[in-house]
């Protein structure tokens, strides 16, 4: 599990295919939830496959970026909902890919997120 910070990043240099100059476009509520090589060959060679989940938001606008000193409340609903919701998708994808250990330490950032935004 890696959760990636803002940027686009060049990947070309760890890249099976070089040449294709590839970047990866990362955000804060970005993660990556698994690497693997795939079976099948793209023109004879095999291909790496990075799957990941975004999740997109307001978090950039101006009125949602910009709290005031007593809105610390609402900035932890946010980052709750925010990782309730990354979460829930982690855990799914885990189950479908048999990654169990996986699973499980996204099942515990979910409770505790749920129990996070409770107390709010």
């Amino acid at each position: 599990m890696t959760l990636t910070s803002m940027g686009a990043v060049d990947i070309h240099e760890i890249s099976r295919h070089p040449g294709e100059k590839e970047k990866i476009i990362r955000g804060p509520f970005t993660l990556i939830l698994d690497i693997y090589d795939d079976e099948k060959d793209l023109v004879g060679f095999p291909c790496s496959v990075l799957e990941a989940l975004v999740i997109t938001s307001n978090r950039d606008h101006i009125t949602t970026s910009n709290f005031g000193p007593g809105d610390d409340l609402a900035r932890d609903m946010y980052a709750a909902m925010v990782t309730i919701t990354r979460s829930e998708y982690a855990v799914l994808y885990c189950q479908l890919k048999g990654l169990h250990k996986d699973e499980a330490d996204f099942q515990v950032i979910l409770n505790n997120a749920r129990i996070q935004l409770d107390t709010c």
